[in-house]
């Protein structure tokens, strides 16, 4: 069983650990802001999808975001990351997504906006989170990252999204035992 790391404890809550600052994807985006999103953070697999009172909706990768923008007829080709020269699939960190050689179909309708003159894009979620409270103990979250094996979880409070905590958080690697 992989042990807590030393820093840690049992006892403390989630809260007391995960990351406050998660950055998201809203449920209705614009192109451009999905571009912006991809831009500034180029090493991300995946995000979550939010509602607008932060609800989490679930995970959509960050290869459908980007075939969802190069489908839309008013996105820039700049903001395209893939369209920049860097090669196709080096943006994934998930092995197991890197081997795949076509991209799935992309999930998402894109939407007028009455308000805006831009279109946006309804984004549809395609994987399921792991989602916990964040009165959860470090140790509850550490038997679930040992049995269900995900690479982070989504705190809640309250129905909203609050926090993030990753498996290298909790969870000494075996190589680091000792030292």
């Amino acid at each position: 069983m992989p042990n807590i790391r030393g820093d840690v404890f049992l006892s403390q809550r989630v809260s007391e650990v995960m990351v406050k600052d998660v950055v998201t994807v809203k449920e209705r985006s614009s192109p451009e802001e999905i571009g912006t999103l991809l831009m500034e953070y180029p090493t991300f697999s995946s995000f979550p999808v939010v509602s607008e009172r932060r609800s989490i909706l679930g995970v959509i990768r960050a290869s459908q975001l980007r075939l969802l923008i190069s489908e839309s007829p008013a996105t820039p080709e700049k903001l395209n990351p893939g369209a920049e020269g860097l090669p196709e699939g080096s943006y994934i960190q998930d092995e197991s997504l890197r081997s795949q050689k076509t991209a799935p179909k992309p999930v998402g309708v894109e939407r007028k906006s009455s308000e805006k003159k831009s279109r946006e894009i309804l984004i549809v979620p395609e994987l399921s989170p792991l989602e916990v409270g964040d009165n959860m103990t470090v140790g509850q979250l550490h038997n679930m990252f040992v049995m269900l094996m995900p690479t982070h979880a989504f705190v809640v409070s309250r129905g909203e999204l609050v926090g993030l905590v990753r498996r290298g958080d909790i969870i000494q690697n075996v190589g680091d035992i000792g030292s």
